[in-house]
């Protein structure tokens, strides 16, 4: 090889080639770069020529401006000698503090001292002798991050989406079987880059350096018109130096993860010694190891540290880890207080409990706090915290507070009742109840309510609630949670939800449903919730769809009545919505009927009749003689599967017709069992009497 070819293949790239010529670096003429036209101001005169200008350095800062100044007149033979004691990344840092230093550091004359200088690195594996000590740029950017070691460049993030590209973007299909011949991306995983040493697992889908590939392939076809031999030369010396160049890859990442481990371990090793040495200094002091803070990230930060413990790092973090002791030591004494108050509390709570036994009846204990609402009373925490939580209490200091006690019980339910109120009046519905007291706007048609915490309480079958039903179940089934809601503890942190809402099923919800049902009949919106409730039970407001479901007069309610108009308005609309997604395309003597409208007139489903009026037909509900009972079961009986559920042939056919659309849809159109409910639905929601074939069965 010769020494131009030589001199080429050591420094690697344009950007590192630079001559190395003459003895020493003292000829400042040729070194120092050109000057700087110095500021100044507009009264200063012109600057003299020829004279160079020092710029006034401000502030206190190190003067560090030509601390290397010197060695631009040391001897090569010393430059050298020093330089091989330097550590890599120190010769080049070194050779980009000024073009002089560069020229010499980069120069094919520092060679023997890279070799030195790297072997003072442990482990370091040999730079291959096709490749130079300094690796080369193609980047001449300063936040040029990412690198490979079988492509050995080192780019910034721009430089690297435009230069490294997949294989199917460089070449062509027809070419693509060429990408072996060429380094691709091995990132830092070594076994990855085990893998890609071998030539067949280097594809089109790794990413290649774009020029190189080009630039190569193009040298190959010259030579290859010349002289196919010397192609084929070619080629095997260019797939031995790739192969060389990855194992060479291989070998640099397996050295990076073995020094990467061997930092963990020593980083571990210092780590437990600058704890212990902490824990010792602070023992001197009079702290106890027990005093330490647990699981605290800013004590962990100070003391956690792969960094030895000196006098100066533990002047500078003292203050600090006094400051956090005494912190942890006020945290734990407050902890402490909680405990012992929470300690009196519970005795309190049972005093409590008898108290209301004693004094209360079950519908006034009802409204009264439950445990957890109980212990925030002020009377009850006034006298837990007293003589700071330590002490036995007496149960004559609790009977003396009993009055306090009953004042804050008032003002408790007064707050329980406005929140509630406020839940109500966030609808849009109800806003114009708003400025109305609690107290009349739960006793309005809408004032129902429904505990969202998976309990399913219900009262006398119905899950809707009155604010005295709500509280009345809240205190005993959730004594130990706040007044209307739920607290989840999620990874991080606590969350916490009302878990009490409003009736409805989306889109439509309770209030706007009664809203309609009375205005619907004429009755005042105003009207009490109990005096609804009588009429429902004298048989005067009622629902005249003769829903086999509804229960008699006497057993319904203003709440029953309208969990059964919500229910049924809300499937009709559903119906109503898929019969749209069709857009026609479905038998056209198929019908959805009305059957629940709340609009005033003859064909309103709500009736009011007047006092004194017979009452028969709210007690209405449609029956099914024996023939056709008989149909109904028969067909029933020939269920195909015992998971097969019984859907309603009209409904069915107004519905999507993939499985899974009609799956969603399931709820709308399944039949009930009874045969008394199947006569019903056909006849209310299609206008018809039923026939075998109205029965169809889905599988689920």
């Amino acid at each position: 090889m010769s020494e131009a070819q030589e001199e080429a293949e050591y420094t690697g790239s344009e950007v590192f080639r630079q001559e190395a010529e003459g003895p020493t670096l003292g000829d400042a003429d040729a070194t120092q770069p050109p000057r700087k036209r110095a500021r100044r101001n507009h009264k200063d005169g012109p600057a003299t020529s020829g004279a160079r200008t020092i710029a006034k350095l401000r502030g206190k800062g190190r003067r560090t401006v030509g601390m290397l100044s010197e060695l631009l007149n040391m001897p090569l033979d010393v430059f050298f000698e020093v330089a091989a004691h330097l550590h890599p990344i120190d010769m080049l840092n070194l050779g980009r503090t000024s073009k002089s230093l560069r020229s010499l550091v980069l120069a094919k004359s520092s060679r023997s001292a890279w070799i030195a200088s790297l072997s003072t690195v442990d482990g370091l594996p040999s730079c291959p002798a096709n490749m130079s000590e300094p690796a080369p740029q193609l980047c001449g950017s300063a936040n040029a991050k990412w690198v490979d070691y079988a492509i050995r460049l080192r780019l910034c993030k721009a430089c690297y989406k435009a230069n490294i590209l997949k294989g199917s973007a460089i070449l062509e299909e027809d070419n693509a079987e060429m990408l072996y011949l060429f380094p691709c991306e091995t990132g830092s995983d070594y076994v990855k880059a085990q893998q890609l040493a071998f030539p067949p697992n280097r594809t089109p889908r790794n990413k290649y350096y774009a020029e190189h590939v080009i630039t190569t392939l193009n040298r190959v076809l010259i030579v290859n018109r010349q002289d196919r031999d010397a192609a084929a030369r070619l080629l095997k010396e260019i797939l031995d130096d790739v192969t060389t160049t990855h194992i060479a890859a291989v070998m640099i990442l397996l050295w990076i993860r073995e020094q990467t481990v061997l930092k963990e371990l020593s980083n571990r090793e210092t780590m437990s010694d600058r704890k212990l040495r902490i824990t010792e200094r602070l023992q001197e002091l009079g702290y106890a190891e027990d005093d330490f803070p647990e699981d605290q990230e800013a004590w962990d930060k100070l003391v956690d540290q792969p960094k030895p413990l000196t006098d100066r790092i533990w002047n500078n973090i003292r203050p600090k880890l006094e400051e956090l002791l005494a912190t942890e030591k006020k945290r734990r004494a407050q902890e402490a207080f909680e405990h012992r108050v929470n300690q009196r509390l519970d005795t309190l709570i049972q005093w409590y409990d008898e108290y209301m036994g004693d004094h209360f009846t079950d519908a006034e204990r009802s409204l009264m706090p439950n445990h957890y609402d109980a212990r925030k009373l002020p009377s009850l925490l006034s006298l837990a915290q007293a003589d700071d939580g330590q002490g036995d209490m007496s149960r004559e200091a609790f009977v003396a507070l009993t009055e306090q006690m009953l004042a804050d019980a008032a003002a408790y339910k007064t707050r329980a009742k406005r929140e509630l109120a406020d839940l109500l009046c966030a609808r849009s519905s109800c806003r114009d109840l708003k400025d109305l007291p609690a107290d009349d706007i739960l006793q309005r048609y809408c004032a129902y309510f429904e505990c969202d915490w998976a309990c399913h309480a219900a009262v006398d079958g119905c899950t809707y609630l009155t604010y005295e039903q709500l509280h009345a179940h809240w205190r005993e089934a959730h004594p130990d949670r706040p007044w209307l809601l739920h607290t989840v503890q999620g990874p991080v942190e606590e969350h916490q939800y009302t878990a009490v809402d409003v009736p409805e099923l989306w889109p439509h919800s309770l209030p706007p449903i009664g809203r309609r049902a009375l205005e619907a009949v004429g009755i005042a919106l105003d009207t009490p919730r109990g005096v609804l409730d009588g009429w429902v039970r004298e048989g005067r407001l009622f629902c005249a769809c003769e829903h086999p479901g509804m229960p008699l007069p006497q057993d319904m309610s203003w709440a029953k009545l309208l969990f059964h108009l919500l229910r049924q308005v809300n499937d009709h609309s559903e119906r109503e919505k898929e019969m749209k997604r069709l857009h026609g395309k479905h038998n056209q003597g198929y019908e959805v009927r009305p059957g629940h409208s709340l609009a005033a007139g003859d064909d309103c489903c709500i009736k009011f009749l007047p006092q004194g009026v017979d009452t028969a037909a709210a007690s209405a509900r449609t029956m099914v003689d024996d023939a056709c009972r008989a149909q109904i079961e028969a067909k029933l009986a020939t269920r195909p599967q015992q998971r097969a559920v019984a859907v309603c042939r009209i409904c069915k056919g107004l519905t999507r017709k993939t499985r899974l659309q009609v799956r969603m849809q399931l709820r709308y159109i399944h039949l009930a069992e009874r045969p008394e409910e199947i006569v019903w639905h056909l006849r209310c929601c299609h206008g018809k009497e039923f026939e075998k074939r109205d029965i169809l069965f889905f599988n689920l």
